[in-house]
């Protein structure tokens, strides 16, 4: 009979620690990600996945910006937009 295996969980200093580094850089290097690894006493597993899950959780809490035009910002004076000239028009 297989024993099930008891969820891991980063200790509060260990958070701590990887936010500090997250915020200092949010992609680090194999090697980066290796020492804290070994330094926090955690498998680099562990070190990896919590990076990717926090940069996702970073992008997904940001602000969405739309790239769809909404007309608001006008590029000529008078709320033309679109490059006619004032002038040329009838």
């Amino acid at each position: 009979v297989k024993e099930k295996n008891t969820r891991f969980r980063l200790k509060e200093h260990h958070v701590m620690v990887l936010q500090s580094t997250f915020h200092a850089m949010p992609h680090p290097s194999r090697d980066v990600m290796s020492s804290l690894a070994a330094s926090l006493g955690v498998p680099y597993t562990k070190v990896r996945v919590w990076f990717q899950n926090r940069r996702t959780r970073a992008r997904l809490t940001q602000p969405r910006r739309s790239n769809r035009y909404d007309g608001s910002d006008s590029f000529e004076a008078g709320g033309l937009g679109h490059g006619t000239d004032a002038s040329a028009l009838p």
